[in-house]
């Protein structure tokens, strides 16, 4: 790319010789989903009843209960604009698994992947694409809350006790509760799944 693109790209936006334009997502595509039990499908209809907007939930199930399905459910029935979704896990090498799911769930869709393991290229290829909105699912250890998301549309914390969240070197934060946060900010649900759900949580969901 010359050194001058951007000049020039800016003149000819100014004489009319070009247009901006926004790419249109490409519908979504859905691979159906084995039926839920009768608490999945309870917590799936408390999920979609509520309108847009902030809403921090909670999903409290057994390890195997199956909640991982419930996200996917939940993602597949939010509206067609293909907002992004961040969903935040605790280690690394659970990440291959849940990707897989997802791939296979919404072959259609741009996922990636952000983590710490991940090789500087690969991470910052990743970062743009959500930067850019062209990635619809961004999958990822803590590191992975502090990524760009301009059509930010839901975010998913998968075991929101886990330790692992808690980044207690250099700049200290906990990745769930930046998660709450920004879903805040960007007026979008967020979702919190545990078999055992932490104090703070709890307390929360009590107050």
């Amino acid at each position: 790319m010359t050194p001058q693109a951007s000049k020039l790209l800016a003149e000819w936006l100014a004489s009319g010789w070009v247009e901006r334009v926004e790419p249109m997502p490409a519908a979504l595509t859905i691979t159906p989903g084995p039926d839920l039990n009768a608490e999945q499908q309870a917590a799936l209809r408390a999920l979609t009843a509520q309108p847009d907007g902030f809403q921090p939930w909670l999903l409290h199930g057994v390890t195997g209960s199956g909640k991982t399905e419930v996200y996917l459910q939940w993602i597949g029935q939010r509206p067609a604009e293909r907002r992004q979704v961040l969903v935040l896990v605790p280690e690394i090498n659970l990440t291959p698994q849940l990707i897989e799911r997802f791939e296979r769930r919404f072959p259609s869709s741009h996922l990636v992947v952000q983590h710490s393991n991940l090789a500087d290229g690969e991470r910052l290829k990743g970062w743009v694409a959500a930067w850019q909105g062209e990635a619809d699912i961004v999958i990822g250890t803590r590191l992975s809350v502090f990524t760009p998301l301009p059509r930010l549309g839901l975010i998913v914390v998968d075991e929101e006790h886990d330790g692992s969240f808690k980044q207690q070197d250099g700049l200290r934060y906990h990745a769930r509760d930046l998660a709450v946060w920004r879903a805040r900010t960007a007026g979008v649900p967020v979702l919190l799944g545990s078999a055992t759900p932490s104090l703070e949580t709890v307390a929360n969901v009590v107050a």
